[in-house]
């Protein structure tokens, strides 16, 4: 009897443990499909909300340096969302072109993130330096865009307002 007992035991634990991994792979399934299964172009307006520039020798701007950024971005003059982005200086061959390495995150209100990294070049302008016009690679994303590839086509207005045009493919 005891042994019936302990079989029973086990074979109800057994069972009890094959629901749980059932159950933890259902729920780990996503919860809505991407909509990425066409190319896709979208394009956002980005006004920068706040602005730190950390100057890590107190030389001045030089390699090293970083700035970390908020954006609120519009589309259609709607809000759409917000980009967060940090650029870490490095000074190319010439300083009066510097580059930085960037990461930037763009989360979409209810929908996702999508992010991008990647080299820009700064020209001189009016106010100090301004990005020239680049591309980034879409280096990933959460939500409806958990499977996006493409890139970002980046263009700066003014020091404070710029364009994203998201070129996305499946």
């Amino acid at each position: 009897m005891r042994r019936s007992w302990i079989i029973l035991v086990t074979v109800a634990a057994i069972l009890s443990l094959g629901m749980i991994g059932v159950v933890s792979i259902a729920s780990a399934a996503p919860r809505n499909q991407p909509d990425i299964t066409t190319t896709q172009t979208l394009t956002v307006l980005a006004h920068a909300t706040n602005f730190k520039q950390i100057n890590v020798d107190g030389k001045g701007i030089g390699p090293g340096d970083y700035a970390v950024e908020r954006w609120a971005l519009r589309r259609s003059g709607s809000p759409a969302g917000r980009l967060n982005d940090q650029c870490t200086i490095n000074f190319n061959q010439t300083p009066s072109n510097p580059t930085a390495l960037c990461s930037f995150a763009f989360t979409f209100a209810g929908k996702g993130e999508i992010t991008g990294d990647g080299s820009v070049v700064f020209a001189p302008a009016p106010e100090g330096f301004r990005p020239v016009p680049f591309n980034l690679p879409v280096t990933g994303g959460t939500g409806i865009y958990q499977n996006a590839r493409g890139q970002i086509h980046v263009e700066f207005l003014t020091v404070a307002d710029a364009r994203f045009t998201f070129h996305l493919i499946p």
